[in-house]
């Protein structure tokens, strides 16, 4: 699907064993590659601030009130 968009250089759609993990996954740089597409500083500035990871860091992305206000001028310019 990420190669369909065309956002991006195509990437390697082979899975591959990560460690020990009963499963296999995708495994090329999706967030490199769509973060050097960024071009809005508003959200560079948040991509910049906090690198893609596990879900849980989205919840320390809200927490500081500083990234709260960050977030709602960033939805309230681009809605």
């Amino acid at each position: 699907m990420h190669n369909a968009l065309q956002l991006t250089e195509p990437v390697s759609t082979e899975v591959a064993q990560m460690w020990n993990r009963p499963f296999k996954v995708a495994w090329a740089d999706f967030p490199g590659l769509l973060g050097a597409e960024i071009e809005d500083p508003a959200v560079l500035s948040i991509a910049e601030r906090w690198p893609v990871g596990p879900v849980d860091q989205f919840r320390d992305l809200l927490w500081p009130a500083r990234n709260r206000r960050a977030l709602l001028r960033l939805f309230d310019e681009g809605g």
